[in-house]
């Protein structure tokens, strides 16, 4: 979708700052979006322009789960085989300040081939409550 033009947006941004209604009002009067009302003044107050923010290219951002935290991974694995990946999730939390889901951990491990040996966690629940076999 196209942008609204710097025109429009300087006449919705005037017509706020004039008084002559809520952000409710406005987006009526103007037939947009609330939302857009919201996002046009807050840009204009963290900028002071109500020129559109750049389109979001899609620029490849780097992983939370560095080699280092690999690693880390690795050597709790070694001492306790059986963590899931939730608590090495939680693990990572508390003492790497490192907060991924598992879903996170879990594609940073199979990008490094490391996957075995790592109990996904609805496994684990499962164990947890198997039936006895005396039932």
């Amino acid at each position: 979708m196209k942008a609204y033009s710097i025109d429009f947006r300087a006449k919705v941004l005037e017509a706020y700052q004039r008084g002559e209604g809520s952000q409710r009002d406005i987006a009526a009067r103007f037939n947009v979006s609330l939302t857009f009302v919201r996002d046009l003044m807050k840009l204009f107050r963290e900028t002071g322009s109500i020129q559109p923010r750049a389109a979001h290219l899609s620029i490849h951002r780097s992983s939370k789960v560095d080699q280092e935290i690999i690693d880390f991974t690795d050597r709790l694995r070694s001492v306790q085989p059986s963590l899931s990946l939730a608590q090495l999730c939680e693990k990572l939390a508390h003492e790497r300040n490192v907060r991924i889901s598992r879903a996170t951990l879990w594609r940073a491990l199979a990008r490094n081939r490391q996957l075995d040996h790592v109990i996904p966690e609805a496994q684990v629940h499962r164990q947890r409550i198997q039936p006895s076999a005396h039932q």
